[in-house]
């Protein structure tokens, strides 16, 4: 991942749209099993290095460098990415980023790094002189036998940081014969001294978040939009001043001053990549500047930045030797000695995940390590690597005094003594990038399995896009529809074939024959969440991939380019499975057809032969289907994800099977049927269309008799009146007599008009039973768990499909609900009003009035309403504050009705506020980390793409840690996965979204 090629995630606070929705025809999310290119196993991966083999790839470069020519080695591929970021009135528009090489300050300014040139205060000269005249002995002092000396994590201060008798002790300088630029000081680290580090670093909580923001927002000099953005939002916060004109925009601007990172660079991945590799590792150009100009330009640059920090304390020869030497790291790594500013310049930006690694560089300890294959072969580029970071921390020391540095790491085994905490974790797969493509990001290939049962992949802190397919390819795993009708996704499809060409067809089919659906759908069942495997083992993985449970032999592909089925090849298989036997045994042919996916048919399509089809196919998979004894013959259908591209023939199935409208169709498919679904603006339109031709067609319409054999035929009356006629019929509404054409108002009709009146008001029919469908567009709010849901503002205020779901509570997260204050609402309901945290929450109890009871026709489900107050999604206000009591809520509802409720969390779109709280509730109820849950829960959004803004993510973090300490405080750590690891997850998540990547 090149970092000069991300872009700022442009999102204004609150928006009105889903943000990340992904074009469904573009990205596959599961597994399949017939497009991958055929990966060549390697025979050396499948033994598992033991841990202590690693010792030979965790060893100190000796220095040796190869010589330069003048020509710049690879120059080729290096290429200059000169990109933008920019925010447009478009709410999720994004524009790329530029990543731009800033010339070197030249100006003479007083040199901050005069330590840099002296001696360490606790090393006088002569002690110095000795020590380096011992290390060119090879006798090596004592104080490196006892590096894993013990360092308490209750220390305040980091064992790297320079203040601690630890770094003082056992953390000493590099000396001249490895790193001949003794002007740019390395310090040496022990392999026994990782583990104690590491301890101490994932047991110190994260600097406070008031600490952190806005800066991790990223506030580019140049971005007067972002920087004023958050001036003035603090400014409305703190009411601390109504003067515009003098502000001041350095306000909090600057870096944390406590924060202190720790990172690792893996020196030789490009070249002599290892299997194992060390915690929070990543790339060279994740943080450095790379070369995107000339030779000479770059001698000129080193030269000058040389002589700018140590001019004033060396000699020109010693300026000179040393320019050379940096210069030559240069060419040797392809980078600059200067971290990369990844602040977008332009537009406003909560969410910008992928400048979090170059940021944090700024405040981190490197650490530096190489190949052992590097090694042997003599070309390591750890010194050449760990003097160009070194440098860049002395030139960002100019504006920073915290002091950090850059460690090398030693030869020596890493200890796996019982109980050290474990520093080492599994290289991301190679062959895992190449089954990831970008075209393929969503999507699994069965012929990667045997690769994949050479490699496992540990905890969480990478590989998330694996996990994710994983993931979505057991969530939307082939269930029962209706009668043998199985959905499923290309995997399940990939898998049957698979089975079929097997020598013992059908033994290896473990056929489903219970017919009671469960009352809580598979999907979102915890127990078959593949989430809970601390590791990826190739064992797991192939037993969470779901296998065939039918005999599917008819098999249906909704995809964007699908044409609709040849009403010929229908008309055949009509009358083949009119006469012919449903048993799987007697049947040998396998049938695949296709249909066009949700979202790419609209009324132009609506011509006379394409109703046709549409009814036909309805047809012929309730006909093959029809038996469901064991044996019988199933069809799937079936898409790449398993819920979007088929939602749009599942439901003119379900009006033409069940004879039932598309609402009662939308009920019963997520409540009944227990399946997710996903359709599209446009789709509602066309199946109000078709609802009328399909109902009319119905085996179940007893005004009809079915000719199996025969296809249905529309004529031009059925056409014109699909067409012409209206979208829904609805039964004429009496109009009250005060209203009507005529009528004279007298003294008489008082009573009379007062009481149509009240009977109005009285009749909640008005706003619990009308048509919610075109209201939320078809969609439904995702069930994250059995008793979650997480939906949006439209979800929310339509109190009808709240009623027909069976919410019973709603958690409005800074979002006002309509319905709520509506005088008819009001009217017929008692509801208690119980303000918390001064007015920051209320609680809404409601209650039907005991008289209204027999004179409602629908009741209204709801019960409780929490809403909390000032809390907007624009990266300033704090969640943490409210946290506690919207899952002390939830806890309660749950507990009080021992889990058989329905509780829905929503804010304005459902991405971040809202779907924060949720992804809490999954971490605290299921006992997941971070990345577990937040996996979980963007898996269960379907194709609305989970997004909490930036700081409420770091929020979760700082939420999770306090978790961790109570429940074991003195835990293996406080966090699983560190902030800016956990942020390139997110970002690689999120490529196959960004369209203009």
């Amino acid at each position: 991942m090149t970092a000069t090629k991300h872009s700022a995630m442009l999102v204004l606070p609150s928006p009105a749209n889903p943000p990340l929705t992904p074009q469904h025809d573009q990205i596959p999310r599961v597994v399949s099993l017939s497009k991958l290119l055929v990966l060549h196993n390697d025979p050396s991966a499948a033994k598992d290095e033991p841990f202590s083999l690693l010792l030979s790839s965790l060893k100190l470069d000796p220095g040796l460098n190869p010589p330069i020519d003048d020509e710049i080695p690879a120059l080729h591929k290096v290429k200059s990415k000169r990109l933008s970021s920019a925010s447009n009135d478009s709410i999720h528009e994004r524009d790329r980023f530029r990543a731009r090489f800033h010339s070197l300050n030249t100006q003479t300014t007083e040199n901050p790094i005069e330590e840099e040139n002296a001696l360490d205060e606790d090393e006088c000269e002569v002690c110095y002189g000795i020590s380096s005249k011992t290390k060119k002995l090879n006798v090596v002092r004592t104080l490196d036998d006892k590096s894993s000396a013990a360092y308490s994590t209750t220390e305040p201060l980091s064992p790297l940081d320079p203040e601690s008798t630890y770094f003082r002790d056992h953390l000493s300088r590099v000396g001249e014969e490895v790193n001949s630029a003794s002007q740019v000081s390395l310090r040496k680290i022990f392999p026994k001294s990782l583990p104690l580090v590491f301890q101490w670093y994932f047991n110190k909580p994260l600097p406070p978040t008031n600490q952190m923001f806005p800066w991790l927002h990223g506030l580019h000099p140049e971005n007067f939009t972002q920087r004023s953005f958050f001036v003035f939002q603090q400014m409305a916060h703190q009411d601390s001043s109504n003067d515009c004109n003098n502000v001041d925009f350095n306000m909090h601007f600057a870096r944390p001053s406590d924060a202190r990172f720790l990172i690792c660079i893996e020196a030789d991945a490009d070249t002599y990549p290892e299997d194992k590799v060390l915690l929070n590792t990543i790339g060279l150009d994740e943080v450095l500047q790379k070369i995107e100009f000339s030779h000479r330009e770059v001698e000129n640059s080193i030269s000058t930045l040389i002589y700018t920090l140590f001019g004033d304390f060396e000699d020109t020869a010693v300026l000179d030797n040393l320019s050379e030497i940096i210069t030559r790291d240069c060419f040797i790594t392809g980078f600059m000695p200067e971290f990369l500013n990844l602040d977008p310049d332009r537009g406003i930006s909560l969410r910008n995940f992928h400048i979090q690694v170059a940021k944090l560089a700024r405040c981190a300890d490197f650490v530096v390590y190489s190949s052992a294959k590097a090694l042997k072969a003599g070309v390591s580029k750890a010194v050449s690597v760990a003097r160009l970071l070194r440098l860049a921390q002395i030139l960002d020391e100019r504006s920073n005094p915290k002091k950090y540095n850059v460690f090398l790491l030693e030869g020596g085994e890493i200890s796996p003594d019982k109980g050290a905490f474990n520093v080492i974790t599994q290289r991301p797969s190679a062959k895992a990038h190449e089954i990831l493509s970008h075209s393929k990001r969503s999507q699994l290939f069965h012929h990667c399995f045997g690769h994949q049962k050479l490699h496992f992949y540990p905890m969480w802190e990478s590989e998330l896009q694996l996990k994710e397919k994983l993931e979505t390819t057991v969530m939307s795993a082939a269930s029962r529809l209706h009668n043998n009708v199985w959905l499923g996704n290309s995997w399940d499809h990939d898998a049957m074939i698979h089975e079929l060409r097997l020598e013992n067809y059908p033994d290896g089919i473990k056929e489903d024959t219970v017919h009671e659906y469960p009352k809580v759908p598979a999907y979102c069942e915890p127990s078959r969440s593949t989430v809970f495997h601390a590791e990826l083992t190739p064992e797991n993985f192939e037993m969470s991939l779901p296998r065939p449970k039918a005999h599917w032999k008819l098999f249906i592909h909704c995809h964007n380019d699908a044409k609709f089925p040849e009403i010929s090849v229908l008309s055949q298989l009509l009358f083949k499975y009119t006469i012919s036997s449903h048993m799987a045994d007697d049947v040998d042919d396998i049938h695949h057809l296709e249909f066009p996916s949700s979202g790419s048919i609209g009324i132009g399509d609506c011509k006379q032969e394409n109703l046709m089809c549409i009814v036909n196919t309805c047809k012929l998979l309730y006909l093959y289907s029809s038996s469901t004894s064991p044996g019988s013959l199933a069809s799937l259908i079936y898409c790449s994800d398993g819920y979007t591209e088929l939602s749009l023939l599942i439901f003119c199935y379900i009006m033409y099977a069940e004879n039932v409208s598309l609402t009662d169709a939308m009920i019963k498919v997520h409540q009944t049927y227990g399946r997710p679904f996903y359709i599209f603006g446009s789709d509602v339109i066309i199946l109000r269309k078709l609802e009328y031709l399909m109902r009319k067609f119905s085996p179940a319409n007893p005004a009809r008799q079915v000719e199996w054999g025969d296809q249905e035929l529309i004529t031009n009356k059925e056409l014109n009146e699909v067409l012409l006629g209206p979208s829904k019929q609805e039964p004429p509404k009496e109009i009250p007599s005060k209203f009507r054409l005529g009528y004279i108002r007298n003294e008489s009709d008082t009573e009379t008009s007062e009481s149509e009146d009240e009977d109005e008001l009285n009749d909640t029919s008005s706003y619990l039973d009308k048509d919610w469908v075109e209201d939320v567009e078809g969609s439904f709010p995702s069930r994250i768990l059995p008793y979650l849901y997480l939906g949006s503002l439209k979800h929310a205020n339509s109190l009808a499909l709240l009623s027909r779901s069976g919410v019973k509570c709603v958690i409005s997260v800074g979002e006002n609900l309509d319905w709520l204050h509506g005088h008819k609402f009001q009217h017929n309901n008692d509801i208690i009003v119980d303000e918390l945290e001064n007015g920051n929450i209320e609680r809404y109890t409601i209650r039907p009035k005991q008289e209204n009871l027999h004179r409602s026709k629908v009741q209204c489900s709801v019960e409780l309403v929490i809403k909390v107050n000032n809390l907007q999604d624009d990266g300033i206000d704090e969640l943490s504050n409210a946290l506690p009591s919207m899952l002390k809520a939830i806890d309660e509802e749950y507990k009080r009705r021992d889990g058989d409720t329905k509780i829905l969390v929503h804010c304005r779109v459902g991405v971040s506020r809202s779907a924060t709280v949720v992804i809490a509730e999954v971490m605290r109820r299921l006992k997941l980390n971070l990345a577990q849950a937040y996996l979980y829960v963007r898996v269960r959004r379907l194709n609305i793409v989970i997004q909490p803004n930036l700081r409420f993510m770091y929020e979760l973090f700082k939420w999770e840690e306090e978790q961790e300490a109570q429940k074991n405080p003195q835990g293996d750590a406080l966090r699983k996965i560190d902030w800016f690891m956990m942020c390139r997850e997110i970002e690689k998540l999120n490529l196959p979204y960004l369209g203009n990547r």
